[in-house]
């Protein structure tokens, strides 16, 4: 799932520009991470590993700085990725959203 949703992600940042969070693509990504979290269910006990796993996976890929090749002093590019993340933070329990 956070696989499928870097690569939509990438694929928004055609040639190296930075991505429009008001574009209709990002939009639809978005939309399509809200969809991933209702199929997690209610039950946040039984999914706990695999929505922590996603969330910290997705906080890596935002603020890798690795990936910035053209400025490693300026903001990660992959920032704006965590707008999508999200929509899987009301999936976290308590404990986990402090770590």
């Amino acid at each position: 799932m956070a696989l499928s949703l870097t690569l939509l992600f990438k694929d928004l940042q055609r040639d190296g520009i930075r991505v429009n969070r008001q574009s209709e693509e990002f939009i639809s990504l978005k939309e399509l991470a809200k969809r991933f979290a209702l199929s997690f269910g209610l039950d946040a006990v039984k999914n706990r590993e695999a929505i922590t796993a996603l969330h910290r996976e997705g906080i890596l890929f935002s603020v890798n700085p690795l990936e910035n090749i053209e400025d490693p002093t300026g903001p990660p590019p992959n920032l704006p990725f965590l707008e999508i993340l999200t929509e899987f933070t009301n999936k976290l329990l308590k404990q986990d959203k402090r770590v």
